[in-house]
């Protein structure tokens, strides 16, 4: 130790119990000895010291006086932060709760649940009950707990950063000792997660209206999460966050509407999409801390210990009896256009005695009339717009930036890039299991004993598993050799290592600053005190007129407000607040922060809870309406990196392009734009590489995930794929240029210089920049069932990009600037008003100087019902020749004759009102057309596979050269024969699938 080192004074109490368990091992291993030596403690009696001078440890107490300082100075070398040493309160008793944790853990071990860590299990069950147990400021801190660690010292280092609740963690440990009633409690569907408002409100609603009616909420306003409530509610074995209950109980005056409980337990999940019933597994696990593996989806849906729920395509429900479900859930019902068909298998639900929820974000005049023919009343019991939700802060007006940046090197970086070299050498990965063959470990234990190699070949669920195997197999203490004790180490404590990876600060300072030159007020959302002192005193360094301001570690929780008010209250433009996420990344309105920088662990997903923060923290306030937002993660370099960590980093990205509107709203939330920094590019590009792999073999890949496994499969292996154009090439949507002016204010400006109102009478420019927004939407809509692997050269992508370009900056052919542009630089419309008069708020329906005509029926049963309400959207008609552009082009000629069509509009439509006299454009509906894909005649199944819409050049040679040569082999090839094929992956196989319909 070092000389009056203030740190060192408190670790020295029991010189007997150091020298005898931790002298031979450095600060960062004082944890994992201290958890072994629970775990015998656990076990029985555990002695330390030697024969003449011994110390027998029988119970957590006895751990807690003599090992508690030396643990938590561990847990702050292994974090690298120091102030997590004296972070717990005094009368926190950690040793018993070291030991009990052992306990359970143990216990967990020996029942028939191989596939889920025993640790995970103790963790999520401790995470549900505190965040159910927990309310105020506390609840938020809980909220943001890891449920998923697996070892005593990962669920310590997360207590430490949130040391308020460690009197809920210490009641919250099961006290139960049958180790399979914690399992059944685990896999009971007990909600952590309180309900907004609304949220509440819509269920109480539905309760009221006899457990039947629909709900018609806006895009990303948590329609599922009611669902999942009312899923909750009524099975046996779930229940509501308990404030939800209380505050259900006094709506209802203690009456709440219960369900049959003569019902089946049974639940039905409808979606529209198979895919989507992915998502809905996934709330099971954010909502209820239900692992993985327990909501795995099969061929019957998810099969739970008291329950089951089954998740049907709107498709499949022929054969469905409503008598078989305690209820039915319905979802994105404005995908259903008649009776016949999906409509009819709704209403015999509303019509039988199952109760039925549905939800929407768009209701349809279609939807209402099928609900009309029910013979049972089925009311909206609900309606929230996207107004209200701005309103309330549900959802936010923002841009923001994913930027990805460097780590800086410390020990942790040293540790995984020893891990991931002795990884490398013995461990095969594949979706979330290790595997280890003998043959691996004789390489790096020859000197070992083959009975002793044969014991640790196998399958592992967690790196921390076959830690606890190495161990195990040597003296329980360590591995049999030096070699796999090293890995061991690194295996148990990677979590915590990569976790604590420190983003580069540079990136941080440098939007900081920019924020400050524009006088836009500032939030830094840190990961630790430490991060905000220092950056506090690098912006304090500038001798200029500026707040910046900090929340200090120690300080109350009344001088963190009293913090807060006074940098709010202020007027100083140029100001800046910092502090830790966890502290006012939740439940602080910060009315004049237009700029948020948050500082993300390198490592770790994204925070399921981002939008909804988002909204609380960077809500509007007066005359602002949009904020910045910039999320600095930090990479972790390629050398340190293995399979799970590219995995873990495709998941992540793929779930920040998921904050997206469907394509028939207008933006509330928007896809993030990116950043990544030359330092990094090649370490994205190898996590993407690693990641894609086992992707490719994963069956419960979303399609966002799928679409961006191509891209980086389509993409030179050196370069980042998510710093490429590929999600706005699958889906049509961009994140916007980032202003440092107001929407409003940008208002103000415009009308001061135009001195008019706005024009709200016909206009050209309007109605062509609608128009084609119109065929830019149907494109999306192709792309996003399953054409989203066309390569640049392709006619069709030509297509798309000739189209985009005519209402974007770009522009087309003699235009200097696209009608989208010209549209932005005018005065004298504004298109949401223009929509407002001559549509239906969304879009231009009364076209008055253009022509327009629905989309082919071909395009249409090529689309499927993936897009919602795609036939009110319109393809414009050429103004000489009155020929519809054309949706779909096959081939050089036909892109050709298209280019030629696209010259005929006018480059700058002028804004005069029409002539009296001149006839109305015209309308057309098409006659039908049969799907490009169509399987309905022979000649079609003869198509060349080249030709098959939705199969890139590349992937065509590669089929054909393994017989599939036509769209009727395609047809009849199950995906295990495409997938066999070389070169052909799994995402590329659903994705063929998508194109070319069922076998």
């Amino acid at each position: 130790m070092t000389a009056g080192n203030p740190w060192d004074k408190v670790v020295d109490e029991d010189p007997v119990f150091k020298s005898s368990v931790l002298s031979d091992h450095d600060q960062r291993e004082w944890p994992r000895r201290i958890d072994y030596v629970a775990r015998r403690v656990a076990d029985g009696e555990y002695v330390v010291g030697d024969i003449n001078n011994q110390t027998l440890l029988s119970s957590g107490w006895d751990l807690e006086h003599k090992a508690r300082d030396y643990y938590l100075e561990g847990i702050a070398a292994l974090t690298g932060d120091r102030s997590r040493q004296t972070a717990l309160p005094d009368d926190f008793d950690l040793g018993s709760l070291l030991v009990e944790f052992q306990a359970l853990r143990e216990g967990l071990a020996d029942i028939e649940k191989d596939d889920i860590p025993p640790g995970e299990i103790l963790s999520r069950l401790l995470t549900r009950t505190v965040q159910r147990q927990a309310s105020g400021q506390r609840a938020d801190l809980a909220s943001q707990l890891r449920p998923d660690t697996e070892t005593p010292r990962e669920l310590v280092s997360e207590l430490t950063t949130a040391p308020e609740l460690a009197d809920i963690v210490t009641k919250a440990l099961p006290d139960t000792d049958d180790p399979e009633t914690l399992t059944t409690e685990l896999a009971s569907l007990d909600l952590s997660t309180e309900l907004w408002e609304h949220q509440l409100e819509s269920l109480a609603l539905w309760l009221h209206h006899g457990s039947n009616g629909y709900v018609d909420m806006a895009t990303a306003t948590g329609k599922t999460v009611l669902g999942l409530a009312a899923v909750a509610h009524t099975v046996d074995a779930g229940s509501l966050h308990p404030a939800d209950q209380q505050r259900l109980e006094d709506i209802f005056d203690s009456e709440i509407p219960e369900p049959d409980r003569r019902r089946s337990n049974d639940i039905l999940i409808v979606t529209t999409d198979d895919l989507l019933g992915i998502q809905w597994a996934r709330l099971f696990q954010e909502h209820c801390h239900t692992p993985e593996e327990f909501t795995r989806i099969t061929e019957n849906g998810i099969q739970l210990p008291r329950m089951q729920i089954e998740i049907k395509s709107a498709r499949s429900l022929d054969d469905i009896r409503p008598d078989d479900y305690g209820l039915a859930i319905f979802d994105e019902v404005h995908n259903y256009r008649s009776r016949s068909g999906w409509g009819d298998n709704l209403v015999s639900f509303i019509d039988s005695s199952c109760p039925v929820l549905a939800l929407t974000g768009s209701v349809t005049d279609d939807f209402r009339a099928i609900v009309r023919q029910a013979d049972r009343s089925f009311p909206v019991v609900y309606r929230y717009t996207h107004d209200r939700a701005l309103t309330d802060g549900v959802i936010p007006d923002f841009e923001w930036t994913l930027r990805f940046t460097d780590v800086t090197e410390g020990s942790a970086l040293d540790r995984l890039r020893d891990t991931a070299e002795r990884f490398q050498d013995i461990i095969t990965y594949d979706s979330g299991t290790l595997h280890v063959e003998r043959s691996e470990i004789e390489s790096v234990g020859p000197e070992l004993d083959t009975a002793v190699s044969e014991e640790i070949v196998g399958s592992y669920t967690s790196g921390t598993a076959l830690a606890n195997k190495l161990r195990d197999v040597g003296d329980g203490e360590s591995a049999p050799t030096e070699w796999l004790e090293s890995l061991a180490k690194g295996l148990s404590d990677r979590t915590l290592d990569r976790l604590n990876l420190s983003a580069d600060l540079t990136a941080v300072l440098t939007e900081t600053e920019r924020a400050l030159a524009s006088g836009r007020p500032t939030l830094v959302l840190t990961r630790t005190y430490g991060e905000a002192k220092t950056l506090w005193q690098e912006l304090n360094k500038k001798d200029e007129d500026r707040l910046i301001k900090r929340l200090e570690a120690g300080a109350s929780a009344e001088t963190h407000a009293s913090t807060i008010r006074k940098f709010d209250e202020s007027d100083a433009d140029k100001k800046v607040l910092i502090g830790p996420g966890k502290r006012i990344g939740q439940g602080n309105d910060i009315h004049s922060v237009e700029v948020g920088i948050n500082i993300a662990k390198p490592g770790s997903g994204v925070n399921s809870t981002l939008v909804q923060r988002l909204g609380r923290l960077l809500r509007d306030a007066g005359s602002k309406d949009t904020v910045q937002f910039h999320h600095v993660m930090g990479v972790q370099p390629g050398d340190s990196a293995v399979e799970p960590d590219g995995e873990s980093f495709v998941k992540t990205v793929s779930e920040f392009f998921g904050q997206v509107l469907e394509p028939d709203k207008d933006g509330i939330l928007k896809p993030p734009s990116v950043n990544v920094e030359d330092t990094v590019s090649t370490d994205v590009a190898q996590l993407e590489q690693l990641g894609v792999e086992i992707l490719a073999r994963e069956n419960g890949a979303t399609i966002l995930e799928l679409a961006y496994a191509a891209a980086i499969d389509e993409t030179p292996v050196d370069v980042p794929a998510v710093g490429t154009e590929w999600f706005s090439a699958v889906y049509g949507v961009t994140a916007e240029a980032q202003s440092m002016v107001t929407t409003s204010e940008r208002e103000t400006e415009r009308s001061k210089e135009a001195g008019t109102e706005r024009q709200t009478s016909p206009s050209p420019l309007a109605e062509h920049y609608d128009a084609f927004r119109s065929l830019g939407i149907i494109h999306r809509g192709l792309l996003n069932s399953g054409l989203d692997n066309l390569d640049e050269t392709d006619p069709f992508k030509q297509w798309i990009e000739m189209t985009n370009a005519i209402v974007s900056e770009q522009g087309f052919g003699e235009q200097s600037a696209g009608y989208g542009a010209q549209l932005a630089e005018t005065d004298a419309i504004d298109i949401d008003e223009y929509r407002d008069v001559h549509g239906d708020g969304k879009r231009v329906t009364d076209f008055e100087t253009l022509s327009i005509r629905e989309p082919p029926a071909a395009v249409l049963a090529l689309i499927g019902d993936r897009f919602a309400d795609l036939s009110t959207w319109h393809v414009p008609l050429t103004p000489d020749s009155e020929t519809p552009l054309p949706v779909i082009v096959e081939s050089d000629a036909e892109l050709e004759r298209a280019s030629k069509l696209l010259e005929e509009f006018d480059p700058e439509p002028v804004d005069v009102v029409a002539d009296e006299n001149t006839e109305p454009p015209k309308i057309e509906t098409p006659a039908e057309t049969r799907p490009v894909n169509s399987e309905t005649d022979e000649s079609t199944e003869e198509t060349p596979v080249a030709e098959v819409r939705g199969i890139s050049s590349s992937t065509a040679d590669t089929l054909s050269q393994a017989g599939y040569e036509t769209l009727g082999h395609l047809q009849s090839a199950d995906d295990a024969q495409l997938s066999a094929v070389d070169g052909i992956s799994e995402p590329r196989v659903r994705l063929i699938r998508m194109s070319v319909g069922p076998v």
